[in-house]
């Protein structure tokens, strides 16, 4: 009788054991899996935070993509993969001293919501750092007008005093005025060259600002994410504000004001203006900028205002 209620228990304790081992090494399989992937995901969103930290873009879109990877479709690690696809794109274009297309760039990074803060901050600090720049050129280009204005009256001395005052501006000497810089340079030697009695002397008056100012044809920078794609294409089609008509054959008298010949540097100075007043020149023929420099004229108001009123 005892054998038997031994044989019993004995076969009751069986069970129990491998019902328990089943239940921690075999039923707890998937429970394991899922938390082997979630770590792994965690680990690549941690690392992908850091490389963004130490300013290794390209490796933290590495661990953010593994981590999309661990978990597809996550929001959170989708989210700063663009965000910082989008850093790395704005930061080649400043790099390259694409300042207008960047600024488009580094505005998608600050309007990233829930994204990664060092990223908004870093992003913050170029856009003011580019728009400071767009001031001072701004202001750079006005000297420089009206000393290209002072030269073409013959005014060479007063030319001269007006440069002046852009070089001994510290500013000049950064990166993001040197067009302005070799222009007011080139100039200054046309200035001197008269006041030594050559004649027909010429300097060309360059769009220096178009890198900084203009809606430029870098804002079709491509980023890998579609839906990047999708608000790039957005960007540009809003940044195009006027497109010219190109016309390639005109009359004389379309070239000229009031019987004088529309000079290149008036055309570029007329660009220059023409951009100050938000609209794009650069999609603008020659003779586009002729008319409107002949359409502001017959109105009696300047490019800059023309422009403003009726271009944009």
């Amino acid at each position: 009788m005892k054998k038997w209620i031994y044989s019993i228990v004995s076969i009751v304790v069986i069970c129990l054991i491998g019902f328990f081992a089943f239940g921690k090494f075999g039923g707890n399989k998937t429970e394991n899996k899922v938390s082997t992937t979630t770590s792994k995901y965690d680990s690549y969103i941690k690392a992908g935070k850091q490389h963004v930290q130490d300013e290794s873009y390209t490796v933290a879109k590495s661990d953010f993509q593994n981590a999309l990877k661990q978990k597809p479709g996550d929001k959170k690690a989708d989210l700063y993969l663009n965000q910082t696809e989008n850093f790395d794109v704005a930061s080649q274009l400043f790099n390259k001293e694409r300042y207008r297309a960047a600024k488009v760039e580094f505005g998608k990074v600050v309007d990233t919501k829930n994204g990664l803060s060092i990223l908004v901050q870093r992003a913050n600090d170029k856009i003011k750092s580019i728009e400071k720049a767009q001031s001072t050129i701004a202001k750079f280009s006005d000297i420089y007008d009206k000393a290209m204005n002072e030269f073409k009256a013959g005014n060479y001395k007063s030319s001269l005093a007006t440069l002046n005052e852009i070089f001994k501006d510290d500013a000049i000497n950064e990166k993001y005025y040197k067009d302005v810089l070799s222009a007011a340079n080139k100039l200054k030697q046309a200035d001197k060259k008269a006041l030594n009695g050559e004649n027909n002397v010429e300097v060309s008056s360059p769009d220096f600002e178009s890198n900084l100012t203009n809606n430029s044809s870098d804002n079709n920078s491509s980023n890998t994410n579609s839906s990047n794609n999708t608000n790039n294409s957005s960007s540009q089609n809003s940044e195009a504000k006027y497109k010219g008509s190109n016309e390639y054959t005109v009359k004389k008298s379309d070239k000229e004001l009031n019987g004088n010949k529309i000079s290149d540097s008036d055309i570029q100075s007329a660009r220059r203006s023409i951009n100050k007043a938000g609209v794009y020149a650069d999609s603008m023929s020659d003779q586009d900028v002729r008319n409107t420099i002949k359409a502001a004229n017959k109105k009696g108001v300047s490019v800059q205002e023309y422009a403003q009123t009726v271009l944009k």
